[in-house]
C-alpha cells in the first residue's frame, strides 16, 4: 500500500469517528500507527468519550481506565442465557438478568453513561466476546435505548487480532462455545448482528526490510512455507547467544526475571535501589514500571515510555547502558548508538476516573492517584507479552516454549529487520499457526471505494442528526435542575427551602421549551425523511420558525442568568456559584449557536451544497464552542476557582 493510500485510510477512519455514529474496528500490523491514531482522536474529536482497555497497564498507557473498573464488573463469564445443564461449582457466571441486578451505578456514573457519545477500547485483541455483550447489555439498559447496539454509543475498537488473543480457560470455553463461535471480540452476539466497519492499516513504519516484511505477512496469514521458516531458522544460534547489548524476548516472566537477576548480579559494584513514589489511589496491578528498580553501573536498561520533550531523546523500547549513578539518586545512561550520556528524569503516570460535568455537558478526567518512577526496566530480558509496542534493531528470541500462536508473531515483529534476529530456539511450524477464525474475519475488510461511499451517506445522516439534536432542550433543563440540587450550598432558598424564585421560574421555562422541542422533533424527523424530494424548502421554513421561537426564550434565560452573575459579583466569597453560572451562560450561548446553525444547514441542503461544505460549517461552530469554553475556564480561574469544583 502506498503512503498516499495509507494516509487516505487514516483520514477516512478519522472522519468515520468524527462525523458518523458507526462502530469501527481499526486494526493493523505492529508499527502501523494505531496508537498515534488513538491520540489524535482524543485531541481533535469533539465527542464526549472515554478510553478503556482490558488490563490495568494497557489502560494506564492508553490514558484511560480498565473496562471492568469503568462498568464496575466483577470477574465472571457472561452468557446470553443460562444453560439448563448448569450446575458447576466455583465458576462465576452472569446473564443479562443477573448482571443488571448486580450493577448499581451512582447518579453521576449513570449521567456519564447516558451522555457518552464515543467509547474507545484499546488492545481489543485481548477482549473476550462475552465481555463485549456484557457492555452492550449495560449500555442499552442505562441509556434506555434497547433497540440500538451499545445503547446508541459509538464504539471504536483498536487492536491487532494477530497478536495475543483473549485468555479463556478450557473449562470456561466448554460453556462459552454453546453460545459463541469464538472467544474473540468480533464474535460477540451484538457485533455479529451489527458488524463494525473494519479498516486495516497496512503501511509498516517499523520495518523496511522487504524480505522480512513478506515473511511476517506469511506468518500472519498462515501462509508461511518451508522456505520462510528456513530463512528465520538460519538465525538459530544454540548455546551462548547472550551477546553483550542484546535483549532476549522470552515466553515467561520467571525466565525473564531470572536472566535479569543473574546478569545484574554478575556486574561488579553495589546494587542501588530506586523506589517509586505512589500517591493516592493507584492499584498494584496497574503499576506501569517496577516499584523498586535495582541498578548497577553497566546495567542494561530499556525505556518504557516515549520522551515527551521537544528533543525526543528516547522512545518506548530504546535500549541504553547505565553509565554512572550519582549520590544514589541521579541516573546517567548512554543510549545505544549514541556517545554522550543522558540524565534520566522520573516520569509520572496518572490513575484517572471519568466524571460527568452536568453544566458543561462534557466528560472530565479526575486524577485519583499518581505513580512516579524512572521510565526504565532491566533489559537483558523481557517477556514477549510486555514487548508489545516496542521496537528493537537486534534481539534474541527464545520462543521455544511458546504457549500462544500469537507470541511468535509478536516477538518477530518487534525487530526492524531479519539481520537483527538471533534465535535461541528454533521456530517450528506448529508455533506460528494463526487462528482461522481471525483470518476469516480479517478478510471482511471492505475496499477503499466502498468505505468512501458509505462515509458520504453517513455524513448526510450525521448532518440530519445535528439538526434534530440542536432543538433538544433536555440538556438545558438538566443544567438548571442541577443548579437547584446545589442550592443548599450555593444559592439562597425561599421560605419553603425550595430554591430561589429565579431558578424555579427558569426550570419551568426549560420544561416548557423541552415540551415544545419534543413535539417539534416529531415534525422535524418527518420533514428530514420526506422533504429532500421537495428541495428541503419546508425544512428551511420550519427551522427558521423554530429558531425564532427558541431564540426569544433562550434570551430570557440568558438575561436572568446574567443578572444573577452581576449580583453575585458585588458579594464576597461567591466564586463557586459564579463559576457555575458562567458555565450555564456558556451553555446557553452554545445552544443558541447550535440552533442558529440549523437554519444555515437546512438552507445549505436546499441550495444543494455538498456534504463536505456542510460539514465544514459544523466544524466552524465546534471550533467556536471550544473557544467559548476556553474563555469561560479562564474567567473561572480569575474568579478564584475551577468550574468543576461544583460537581
Amino acid at each position: 500500500m502506498s503512503t498516499e493510500t495509507e494516509g487516505s485510510l487514516l483520514e477516512l477512519a478519522f472522519q468515520y469517528v468524527r462525523y458518523t455514529d458507526r462502530n469501527i474496528f481499526l486494526t493493523g500490523k505492529a508499527g502501523t500507527g494505531k496508537t498515534s491514531f488513538l491520540h489524535r482522536v482524543r485531541r481533535e474529536v469533539m465527542k464526549r468519550m472515554v478510553v478503556l482497555a482490558p488490563t490495568g497497564v494497557s489502560a494506564i498507557h492508553a490514558g484511560g481506565v480498565t473496562i471492568h473498573s469503568f462498568f464496575q464488573l466483577a470477574p465472571s463469564m457472561f452468557l446470553p442465557e443460562l444453560p439448563h445443564e448448569w450446575g458447576r461449582v466455583g465458576m462465576q457466571v452472569t446473564t443479562p438478568e443477573t448482571l443488571l441486578r448486580q450493577v448499581r451505578y451512582a447518579a453521576q456514573k449513570k449521567e456519564l453513561i447516558e451522555d457518552l457519545e464515543l467509547i474507545i477500547i484499546d488492545e481489543v485483541s485481548m477482549v473476550r466476546s462475552d465481555l463485549v455483550d456484557a457492555i452492550d447489555t449495560i449500555l442499552r439498559q442505562v441509556r434506555r435505548r434497547f433497540d440500538l447496539p451499545f445503547g446508541g454509543v459509538q464504539m471504536l475498537f483498536i487492536g491487532d487480532l494477530f497478536q495475543l488473543p483473549p485468555v479463556v480457560k478450557p473449562e470456561d470455553w466448554e460453556l462459552m462455545k454453546l453460545h459463541y463461535e469464538s472467544p474473540f471480540f468480533f464474535d460477540a452476539r451484538v457485533l455479529r448482528q451489527y458488524p463494525p466497519v473494519c479498516m486495516e492499516l497496512k503501511k509498516i513504519f517499523r520495518q523496511d526490510d522487504e524480505v522480512f516484511i513478506r515473511i511476517l505477512n506469511a506468518i500472519r496469514n498462515n501462509e508461511a512455507g518451508s522456505e520462510d521458516l528456513a530463512a528465520i531458522n538460519r538465525h538459530y544460534r544454540p548455546g551462548g547467544v547472550e551477546e553483550e547489548g542484546l535483549i532476549t524476548l522470552t515466553t515467561h516472566n520467571a525466565k525473564a526475571d531470572l536472566m535479569n537477576h543473574r546478569a545484574l548480579g554478575a556486574l561488579p559494584g553495589e546494587v542501588i535501589h530506586f523506589d517509586a513514589v505512589v500517591e493516592g489511589d493507584f492499584p498494584d496491578k496497574s503499576f506501569p514500571a517496577e516499584q523498586r528498580i535495582s541498578l548497577k553501573v553497566g546495567a542494561r536498561v530499556m525505556f518504557i515510555r516515549n520522551d515527551k520533550g521537544e528533543s525526543r531523546r528516547y522512545f518506548n523500547g530504546k535500549l541504553a547502558t547505565v553509565d554512572r549513578i550519582e549520590d544514589g539518586q541521579k541516573i546517567f545512561v548512554i543510549p545505544d548508538g549514541e556517545e554522550g550520556e543522558m540524565e534520566l528524569e522520573a516520569e509520572t503516570w496518572k490513575n484517572i476516573r471519568y466524571r460527568y460535568d452536568k453544566v458543561k455537558e462534557r466528560v472530565d478526567e479526575e486524577e485519583l492517584g499518581s505513580y512516579r518512577q524512572f521510565p526504565i526496566r532491566l533489559a537483558w530480558a523481557i517477556t514477549i507479552h510486555k514487548s508489545q509496542g516496542l521496537t528493537f534493531e537486534r534481539a534474541v528470541i527464545d520462543a521455544g516454549e511458546s504457549f500462544s500462536p500469537g507470541q511468535v508473531y509478536v516477538a518477530l515483529s518487534r525487530l526492524t529487520g531479519l539481520s537483527g534476529l538471533v534465535l535461541k530456539s528454533r521456530i517450528h511450524p506448529g508455533s506460528i499457526h494463526t487462528d482461522p477464525r481471525v483470518l476469516a474475519f480479517a478478510r471482511q475488510e471492505p475496499g477503499l471505494e466502498v468505505l468512501n461511499d458509505q462515509l458520504e451517506a453517513d455524513k448526510r445522516v450525521f448532518i440530519h442528526k445535528t439538526i434534530l439534536l440542536a432543538f433538544d432542550c433536555e440538556g438545558i433543563l438538566r443544567v438548571f435542575t442541577g443548579l437547584l440540587y446545589q442550592q443548599g450550598t450555593m444559592f439562597s432558598a425561599d421560605e419553603e427551602g425550595e430554591g430561589p424564585e429565579w431558578l424555579k421560574a427558569s426550570i419551568r421555562g426549560c420544561r416548557e421549551m423541552q415540551s415544545t422541542s419534543v413535539r417539534f422533533s416529531v415534525q422535524l424527523r418527518e420533514l428530514i425523511a420526506t422533504d429532500g424530494a421537495h428541495g428541503y424548502v419546508h425544512l428551511v421554513e420550519r427551522c427558521g420558525s423554530a429558531w425564532a421561537y427558541f431564540k426569544s426564550r433562550l434570551a430570557s434565560l440568558q438575561e436572568v442568568v446574567g443578572g444573577e452573575i452581576r449580583a453575585l459579583r458585588l458579594k464576597r466569597r461567591q466564586t463557586k456559584p459564579l463559576a457555575w453560572l458562567r458555565s450555564v451562560e456558556t451553555r446557553l450561548a452554545l445552544q443558541e449557536r447550535l440552533m442558529q446553525q440549523t437554519v444555515d444547514l437546512s438552507r445549505g441542503l436546499a441550495e444543494g451544497r455538498s456534504v463536505d461544505h456542510l460539514i465544514a460549517m459544523m466544524d466552524m461552530v465546534q471550533e467556536r464552542a471550544g473557544d467559548m469554553s476556553l474563555v469561560e475556564e479562564s474567567q473561572a480561574r480569575l474568579g478564584g476557582g475551577p468550574v468543576r469544583d461544583g460537581v
